[in-house]
C-alpha cells in the first residue's frame, strides 16, 4: 500500500501539529516538509542544511530539515507515519472482508431461493460489480461433458468474446487471476472493439479443476488496480465452490428424476408381462425375466386362444435401455392385434413384420418366437423371426433337438418370409425358449457361455422340475459370468407336457 503523505498524517494529529511546533520553536533550525518541499511545521525562508526523508512503508512521505535533532526527528514521524499507513492498510483489508461477507450472505440467500448455476453466477456478477467499479462483466463456466466454456451471466455493454482472448485464455489454464489495463479491444471483441479496455479476470477454480472465470471490462479511462484485481480473485474463490456445489445438486436431481421414471417404466413394462403362469391340466409352465437395467428390450407372453390352445411367444428387441423398451411395447401390440386375426403362427409374423415396418423408423427390430400349443393334442405349431432355437428334450431320448425354423427378425423387411412347422410333445416332453442373453454371457475371460453349456444342462437336469430346470440354467449362467453383472436382458421360458 502507498504510504500516507506527512501532511495528512500531521493534519489528523493537532497535538502532534502542535507539539512539533513547540519543538520546532525550541531548537533551531528545524523544519518538516511534505514530499513537494512545502513547509509544513517551521518558519519561512527554509534554511539550507541536512535534508532527512520520513520513511513509511518503503516509500518516503517527506523531509525533515534542521541540524542535531532532524534524524531523530525525522525516525520519530517515519514511526507515525508507519503506524497511520498500518492503520489504513488494516481498516482497509478489514472493508475488504465485510465485502466479501456480504457478497457470500447475498449468494446465500440466492441459492436457498433457487440452486441454479446461473442464478448463482448471475448474483455473483452483481455483487462483484457494486464492489469494483467496471463498464461490464461476464462469467464464464465449462461446459459440463463437452469442450469449451460458455457464457452464462453478463452484465452491462459485453460484447461477445473472440475465441483465443490471450489473458482469459490463460487464466483457464493457469487458474492465475490476471490484469491487462489499456490493451487493444480487438483482441477481445474483434471487429467490435474499436478502442482500448482494461480487463480483470479471475478463475472460479476449485480443488480439482477450473470452472471458469469472472471477468471484468473497463473503458479507456478505467486502470484495474491490483488490489482490485485481488479483491475480485478472492470474491472468485467464495463463488466457485458454490457453483460447484450447485452444479453436483442438479446432477444429483436429474439422476433422481431419470431413476424415478426408470422404476415406473419397469412398472409399467411389468404389468405388460403375465401375471402368471397358465394353469391347464396336463401342462406346466414356467419363466425368468432379468432385466439387465430397469428396463429390458426382452419380453414374453402368453395369449389365450380359445379352443383348448394357447400362443406362447418370447421375444428380444436389439439394443437395452428406454428406447428398447419402448420398442417391446410396440412389438408386443402388433403381436397381439395379428393374433386375434385368427393367423396362424407363420401369417401371425408375417402381419407383425409388415405393421412394424410400416411405423417404426428408428432402426430398431426384434427377434421373435411364436408358437401355438393345441393342449388337447399336444401339438406344437411354430414360426421363428430371427430368434435363438428353442431346444426340445425329449423324455425317452437322450438327444436334444433344436427347433429349426428360420426367417428374418421383426422389423427389418416388410417382405419378410417365414417358415412353420410343427411337431407333437408327448407326455415327459419340454421345450425351454431363451433369449441371447443366456448363450450369449461372456466369462471374465472373455468366453461365451454358448449352446453347448446350455445343452449340458439340460441334459444334466432333463429328469427336474420345470422351475428346477431353469433354476440350474439361471446358475450355469451366473457361475459362468463369475458373479458379475450381467450385460444382457435374459429370459426362459419352459412348456412341460406331464407324464
Amino acid at each position: 500500500m502507498t504510504g500516507i503523505p506527512l501532511s495528512k498524517v500531521l493534519g489528523r494529529k493537532r497535538e502532534l501539529r502542535q507539539a512539533l511546533g513547540q519543538l520546532v520553536n525550541g531548537i533551531e533550525p528545524l523544519h518538516i516538509l511534505d514530499l513537494d518541499g512545502s513547509l509544513i511545521v517551521g518558519t519561512e525562508p527554509v534554511p539550507q542544511g541536512q535534508r532527512l526523508p520520513v520513511i513509511a512503508e518503503g516509500q518516503t512521505v517527506g523531509w525533515v530539515q534542521g541540524g542535531a535533532n532532524a534524524a531523530n526527528t525525522a525516525a520519530l514521524l517515519s514511526f507515525i507515519a508507519g503506524q497511520e499507513s498500518e492503520k489504513k492498510s488494516l481498516a482497509a483489508e478489514l472493508l475488504d472482508r465485510y465485502r466479501e461477507l456480504h457478497l457470500l450472505y447475498n449468494l446465500s440467500e440466492h441459492l436457498a431461493v433457487s440452486p441454479l448455476p446461473e442464478e448463482i453466477a448471475g448474483a455473483a456478477l452483481q455483487e462483484v460489480m457494486r464492489l469494483i467499479r467496471a463498464d461490464s462483466g461476464l462469467i464464464l463456466l465449462n461446459r459440463e461433458g463437452h469442450a469449451g466454456y460458455e457464457s452464462v451471466a453478463a452484465r452491462g455493454n459485453s460484447q461477445p468474446l473472440i475465441s483465443n482472448c490471450c489473458v482469459i485464455e490463460r487464466v483457464l489454464e493457469t487458474g492465475k487471476a490476471e490484469l491487462a489495463n489499456a490493451v487493444p479491444g480487438r483482441e477481445y471483441f474483434g471487429d467490435m472493439g474499436d478502442s482500448q479496455v482494461s480487463v480483470a479476470c479471475a478463475p472460479l477454480t476449485t480443488k480439482d479443476h477450473v470452472l471458469g472465470a469472472v471477468i471484468l471490462f473497463g473503458g479507456e479511462d478505467r486502470i484495474f488496480s491490483a488490489g482490485e484485481l485481488k479483491l475480485l480473485n478472492t470474491i472468485a474463490h467464495q463463488v466457485a465452490p458454490a457453483i460447484e456445489v450447485s452444479r453436483l445438486h442438479q446432477v444429483a436431481l436429474e439422476k433422481a428424476r431419470i431413476e424415478h421414471e426408470l422404476k415406473m417404466a419397469r412398472k409399467v413394462q411389468e404389468s405388460l408381462l403375465p401375471a402368471g403362469s397358465p394353469e391347464i391340466s396336463g401342462w406346466r409352465f414356467d419363466t425368468r425375466w432379468h432385466p439387465a437395467m430397469e428396463v429390458s428390450g426382452d419380453f414374453y407372453d402368453f395369449i389365450d386362444e380359445g379352443n383348448g390352445r394357447l400362443g406362447l411367444v418370447i421375444a428380444d428387441v436389439t439394443g437395452k435401455g428406454m428406447s428398447a423398451s419402448l420398442f417391446m411395447v410396440f412389438v408386443r401390440s402388433a403381436l397381439r392385434a395379428s393374433i386375434d386375426k385368427g393367423l396362424t403362427p407363420m401369417e401371425t409374423l408375417v402381419h407383425s413384420n409388415r405393421l412394424v415396418c410400416q411405423d417404426s423408423h428408428e432402426g430398431l427390430f426384434a427377434t421373435v418366437f411364436y408358437v401355438r400349443l393345441d393342449t388337447t393334442t399336444g401339438k406344437l405349431t411354430y414360426s421363428n423371426g430371427g430368434h435363438p432355437l428353442p431346444l426340445l428334450v425329449r423324455r425317452g431320448d437322450r438327444e436334444i433337438l433344436p427347433l429349426r425354423a428360420t426367417g428374418l427378425p421383426v422389423g427389418v423387411l416388410i417382405e419378410a418370409i417365414y417358415e412353420e412347422y410343427s411337431l407333437v410333445l408327448q407326455p415327459g416332453d419340454f421345450v425351454l425358449f431363451y433369449t441371447d442373453g443366456v448363450t450369449e454371457t461372456f466369462d471374465p475371460q472373455g468366453n461365451e457361455f454358448g449352446e453347448e453349456r446350455l445343452i449340458a444342462i439340460l441334459d444334466q437336469n432333463r429328469s427336474m422340475e420345470p422351475d428346477q430346470v431353469l433354476t440350474a440354467v439361471e446358475q450355469g449362467v451366473i457361475q459362468f459370468a463369475g458373479g458379475g453383472k450381467a450385460s444382457d436382458d435374459l429370459t426362459l421360458l419352459i412348456v412341460r407336457r406331464e407324464v
